[in-house]
């Protein structure tokens, strides 16, 4: 994630490359990486929802604790992330380097691997 914009007021939040989203097939984990540098480990605080995805959006809701699957996501806890609403639909636009999605309160904007 590079960036995060709130649209309400236009704060606008460059990412310092420790906040991440990871799809893969029809799960989205969007994460905060933290790096535990005297033993070398990666730790993270992640959280887990379905999506749905259709030409020009995605839905993402019922956000959960990655390794606690039964604990709901805090909602202030997502909200780094651009997901302000338990149920968020965000509409997605592209360009060479960046994936952006935007909602009524949030654009986020991914950079593309």
């Amino acid at each position: 994630m590079t960036s995060i914009e709130e649209l309400p007021s236009g704060e606008l939040t460059q990412a310092q490359g420790d906040l991440y989203y990871s799809f893969q097939r029809n799960i989205v984990i969007v994460g905060r990486k933290a790096e535990n540098k005297p033993l070398g480990l990666m730790m993270s605080e992640q959280y887990i929802s379905d999506f749905t995805l259709t030409d020009d959006s995605i839905n993402i809701s019922d956000f959960r604790i990655y390794m606690d699957y039964q604990e709901k996501a805090p909602l202030n806890q997502l909200k780094k992330f651009g997901i302000h609403d338990e149920n968020t639909t965000f509409h997605i636009t592209q360009n060479k380097q960046s994936l952006i999605f935007t909602s009524d309160k949030a654009r986020v904007t991914l950079r593309k691997y």
